[in-house]
């Protein structure tokens, strides 16, 4: 497994299901799937905030697939679909419930500058969002979205730095360009623990007028070369949100590669 925690976009994954995610952390790290090396996640996440209505909303993905693969040295392909719930409780009306899929989420990691003891490692991250989710409020949703983030991280001893961003092109008719970044910093408490901590924040889109700033902490725990267990939870500055995540991880491989390294 591979020494850093792997980032997560919880928000980029749960509300708008881009494939450029890792885990457990919103903000994603540059490291890329081993050579023909599968990272499997099944995983679920929660979160509540408070939508333009000012009605409390709570979306959760109670069961979701993640398929990364080293398709060459130093570039991933990856695959995303969740299974999408959401309550609405308003002031004035009974709480309303939908589910349905989420939309399919496609992308790559492309590692082009390896890590040195003088310089960090970097990756470009561009991701695909397809429109084929079924779980929506009104039909002006129905449109796919395209990522573009640069990913840097550096480690020292037993502390990896992450971080950085990118633009999110959004193909809602407006053609709306926000923006996503962050960084976090975990610390290998044991060769199988890991602790961490990040921020996070998106710029002001359609559907989060005020833009979102997350603080997270995480945890990720090996069990053994090929197994993980990892979850992470926090809360946005804007009041009434909260989210949180917990996945567990398999790696497939090639049987000669004496260890996978996190």
């Amino acid at each position: 497994m591979r020494r850093a925690v792997p980032g997560a976009c919880l928000l980029v994954l749960a509300m708008y299901a881009q494939a450029s995610a890792g885990q457990p952390y919103e903000t994603d790290d540059p490291a890329p799937a081993e050579y023909r090396t599968y990272e499997i996640y099944a995983y679920g996440d929660y979160r509540h905030f408070i939508d333009t209505n000012g009605s409390g909303v709570v979306e959760t993905s109670p069961i979701a697939l993640e398929v990364d693969y080293g398709l060459f040295p130093n570039i991933e392909f990856s695959i995303a679909v969740p299974i999408l719930y959401r309550r609405s409780f308003s002031d004035t009306g009974s709480p309303v419930s939908s589910q349905g899929t989420g939309d399919l989420a496609i992308g790559t990691v492309y590692r082009f500058l390896q890590e040195t003891k003088t310089r960090p490692q970097i990756s470009i991250n561009p991701c695909v969002t397809l429109a084929t989710g079924t779980l929506r409020d009104d039909p002006s949703e129905v449109h796919g979205k395209f990522l573009l983030p640069l990913w840097p991280q550096k480690s020292i001893g037993k502390w990896t730095v992450f971080g950085g961003g990118g633009a999110m092109f959004d193909w809602d008719g407006t053609s709306r360009l926000s923006w996503i970044g962050g960084v976090a910093a975990t610390y290998d408490v044991t060769d199988a623990t890991n602790i961490g901590i990040e921020f996070d924040r998106t710029t002001p889109r359609t559907d989060t007028p005020n833009g979102i700033t997350d603080v997270d902490v995480g945890f990720i725990q090996d069990v053994g070369k090929f197994h993980a267990v990892m979850f992470s939870f926090g809360r946005s500055l804007q009041p009434g949100t909260f989210h949180g995540y917990a996945a567990y991880e398999w790696m497939l491989g090639p049987k000669t590669k004496p260890e996978f390294t996190r």
